[in-house]
């Protein structure tokens, strides 16, 4: 069957490697299958084709490993009684903005938030003072 992500030629897999990806993500195969289950969420093979090239990383996906890393920690640091809450170092959102400009016209740019350095830029082809 065909599959909405192709594993990047420029890295070598494993067998297993590619058959979990293509079982991932299959199209011949029902979307809201469950694949993985944690305490908390279950994550369907739909959560994860977010993860597909331009495509929209589902929020669950983002939880999961900020889940994951921060279970690891405690798992690691058990023994000295620290709490640590974990963000991909990486995180950032981006958020499409609207502005109506003075003729009336309807102008976008691009707001992103970079969390780990607790800033936010403005990518605007078309800058004004006034907004």
């Amino acid at each position: 069957g065909t599959t909405r992500f192709k594993l990047p030629q420029t890295v070598s897999y494993s067998e297993e490697d590619v058959k979990l990806a293509h079982y991932i993500f299959a199209e011949d195969l029902p979307p809201d299958e469950p694949l993985v289950q944690t305490m908390m969420e279950v994550y369907s093979r739909k959560t994860l084709w977010s993860l597909c090239p331009d495509s929209c990383v589902h929020a669950d996906v983002i939880t999961a490993l900020a889940c994951h890393l921060t279970l690891d920690e405690l798992w690691r640091d058990a023994d000295r009684g620290k709490r640590v809450c974990f963000l991909p170092t990486e995180f950032q959102v981006c958020l499409p903005m609207q502005d109506t400009m003075d003729d009336g016209g309807i102008h976008w740019f691009l707001a992103i938030i970079l969390v780990d350095k607790k800033q936010v830029q403005i990518l605007d082809s078309f800058p004004s003072q006034e907004r």
